[in-house]
């Protein structure tokens, strides 16, 4: 149960939104940084159906970036519709 940043309606149905700066434009930025092609970068599936980078360097790096920028608003699920996913 929680309530809607946006529309403040209180549902059982609430989802996390990253915001002000959404997870393209941090992955976007860290990818400039770090001078990353994309092509280059190994994934795979774990046991949990998430997709993880195979280097373990890269892939600890990635974390400590996206939670340094990364930060978060509850959005019932109409809102965080209308919001999308900025690209992704």
């Amino acid at each position: 149960m929680g309530k809607c940043n946006n529309c403040k309606k209180i549902t059982e149905n609430i989802t996390t939104d990253h915001y002000k700066l959404s997870y393209k434009e941090i992955f976007d930025n860290f990818i400039n940084i770090n001078n990353i092609n994309l092509c280059n970068i190994d994934i795979f599936e774990n046991e949990h159906n998430e997709i993880r980078i195979k280097d373990e360097i890269l892939a600890s790096k990635w974390l400590n970036f996206h939670d340094n920028k990364a930060h978060y608003r509850l959005l019932c699920s109409s809102c965080n519709s209308h919001f999308s996913s900025y690209g992704y």
